[in-house]
């Protein structure tokens, strides 16, 4: 992932607590983007 495409941003990831969205958080928290995560459970 391009890491200055998203300098400054912030990203909103739904149903977070598995599968793709999981793997997604995981991912922009490994380059230092700042994500909110929710989740019915």
């Amino acid at each position: 992932m391009e890491q200055q495409m998203l300098k400054d941003k912030a990203v909103i990831i739904k149903w977070a607590s598995c599968g793709m969205g999981l793997t997604m958080a995981e991912l922009f928290a490994e380059e230092g983007i700042v994500a909110v995560l929710t989740d019915r459970e």
